[in-house]
């Protein structure tokens, strides 16, 4: 699998990832704000056609109020006698009064409404006016009338006891209609005339036709809408896919908590209600089908340009990938090149001053690297086969290996491997260390510093699964001791102590002068170990175990030789279950 096609493919899972995320995200958000506009425009559909109907109460209300306070009303209708001729001017006096009262309040907010004024049978122009003795409300012309055949009606009763502003009613005549009737009594003081009894006036509203009204500015074609009156009795609806039992049945159930506006949702619809102040309410039913449908062609657009822009960015990506990766390809194409016997052919040359280029400047320079590394080596060849086959066999020269490690800690970090580097570099300074000036004493100080660079060694080993703490005391620090005689100590506490659990280990070292000897303790908190069996190869008491742990084994027999059986190592169990090592030194020993 080639570089290029895993940066493409890589970039691409990552953009379709986050374009997926951020496009279903934004898909959704769109959706909702979307449903919620078109159920915020059905609920100011309802809410206006409910602010209408509140006009036009109060415009009946206005007008009762008006004819209450009509003089040329009142003084028509309080004379208890006229002439003929004065009858039938009078007459014509009251109608247009008070249908001119009516149009002024009404004219503006519905054009379908039936109006009815029922005069005092005591006044004048009673008997001018038709008697009636069965409800006229399925007449929709203006008419006016006597009360003397009325007064035994229910509706006619109830509005003589009303308090409230009028009575609502319906009649099985004219069953698209709701009525309001007002008992009028004469407010106007200056007539004499105050409280007396004028007549009642009725105003029929068409809901037939303020269910048009409302129909015309719905949100959905689907709609439907019903107009309830003051007893959740359906008046009026729009569509008979809804029965009149539902539209009650739905009312009642949602009845707790309605004052004036709501919107419900069900399984199948969002419910959208509002009462106006006379109690008439609207409901409007719109299924939730309609509300997608409504929705689907902006859905698809949104897929349409969320798949537009993968495709796009796709293009893009190829052609950014081969852009990318074509550099690193021409490269790796030379480097399969590469002939040992030849490296001239190997090296390749580029313009650009990228992070490319300076691979490239890093091929070139390691490939110079090799040609002088195999020349050396042909010297160091050279010199070998005329040197004793003794010194051939013999071990390693460590000012060689602190060379070559001090050439491959440079040449690794010269090619971005810093972790390789740091390791070759740190172990390079342990082999500085063991050679250097050519003598085998050393100071606390510079021994303590060379088990701080074995540490961070073996921590690139064990992922940072080891620490190291320190305490020395000031006075301790100059004194001399043989090199290398803590690395091994450590080195065993993590070779051996290290549990298989995450925990890791903690190394302390700790040296103070006591009684004309230097205390220095090594303890673990590793898992210990089988102290008889340590002591016993310290001590060369097992021949059999003498092959095992020759760093601890060759410190201890070096301080033997040193310093003799007073001084020297050993183990013993601690506190936290691993172990302590001791070595125990003569002061200002150099």
């Amino acid at each position: 699998m080639s570089i290029r096609f895993k940066v493409l493919m890589s970039m691409m899972a990552a953009f379709l990832a986050v374009t997926l995320f951020l496009g279903g995200f934004m898909y959704k958000r769109f959706d909702t704000v979307l449903v919620n506009q078109i159920k915020s425009d059905i609920n100011g559909v309802v809410s206006e056609n409910k602010h209408n109907l509140d006009c036009i109460a109060m415009g009946i209300g206005r007008s009762f109020a008006s004819v209450a306070f009509n003089e040329l009303i009142i003084d028509a209708l309080m004379q208890k006698q006229y002439s003929q001729e004065e009858k039938s001017k009078n007459r014509i006096l009251v109608m247009n009064e008070y249908k001119d009262i009516f149009e002024l309040s009404l004219g503006s907010y519905v054009s379908d409404y039936a109006l009815h004024f029922y005069i005092n049978k005591e006044s004048g122009l009673a008997d001018s006016f038709k008697k009636t003795n069965h409800n006229t409300f399925n007449n929709k012309e203006f008419g006016m009338y006597s009360t003397e055949n009325i007064q035994n009606e229910e509706w006619y009763r109830e509005t003589m006891k009303t308090g409230a502003p009028w009575y609502i009613f319906r009649v099985e005549e004219n069953p698209e209609y709701i009525f309001f009737s007002k008992a009028i009594y004469v407010q106007n003081i200056k007539s004499g005339l105050h409280d007396r009894y004028l007549g009642t006036g009725v105003v029929g509203i068409n809901c037939k036709q303020l269910i048009i009204d409302m129909n015309r500015s719905s949100v959905t074609d689907n709609t439907v809408i019903a107009i309830l009156d003051n007893m959740d009795t359906v008046v009026s609806k729009n569509s008979y896919e809804i029965s009149d039992d539902f539209i009650a049945n739905t009312m009642d159930e949602n009845d707790i908590g309605f004052n004036m506006s709501d919107q419900i949702e069900t399984d199948e619809y969002i419910i959208t209600r509002a009462r106006s102040n006379a109690g008439i309410t609207f409901v409007s039913f719109t299924t939730k089908n309609s509300i997608y449908l409504q929705t689907k062609g902006v859905r698809t657009v949104v897929i349409f340009a969320i798949v537009a822009a993968l495709l796009i960015a796709f293009l893009l990506i190829a052609i950014l990938s081969y852009y990318l990766t074509n550099p690193i390809k021409k490269l790796s194409r030379h480097m399969r090149k590469m002939d040992y016997n030849n490296l001239s052919i190997s090296r390749v040359e580029t313009g650009t001053k990228d992070e490319v280029g300076e691979l490239y400047r890093a091929f070139n320079i390691m490939i110079g690297k090799i040609e002088e590394s195999i020349r050396r080596e042909n010297e160091q060849n050279e010199k070998a086969r005329k040197t004793e086959i003794q010194m051939l066999q013999a071990q390693i020269n460590p000012h060689f290996l602190y060379n070559v490690l001090d050439s491959i800690s440079w040449l690794a970090m010269e090619n971005g491997q810093d972790g390789i580097g740091e390791m070759a570099d740190l172990l390079s300074q342990l082999f500085s260390y063991s050679i250097r000036d050519g003598k085998i004493m050393a100071t606390l100080l510079e021994e303590l510093e060379s088990v701080e660079k074995y540490v961070a060694l073996q921590k690139n080993r064990y992922a940072n699964n080891i620490s190291l703490q320190i305490d020395a005391d000031e006075d301790c620090l100059e004194e001399s001791l043989p090199k290398c005689i803590l690395q091994p100590l450590v080195e065993n506490s993590i070779v051996h102590g290290i549990n298989d659990s995450d925990k890791g280990i903690c190394i302390k070292i700790s040296a103070k002068k006591r009684e004309g000897v230097i205390e220095i303790l090594s303890e673990d908190n590793g898992k210990g170990c089988d102290l008889e069996k340590l002591n016993a190869i310290l001590n060369d008491t097992d021949s059999k175990l003498t092959k095992f742990h020759l760093g601890i084994r060759n410190v201890a027999i070096r301080l033997r030789q040193l310093y003799g059986s007073e001084c020297g190592l050993s183990y013993m169990q601690n506190d936290s279950g691993g172990v302590t090592a001791k070595i125990l030194l003569p002061v200002n020993i150099k």
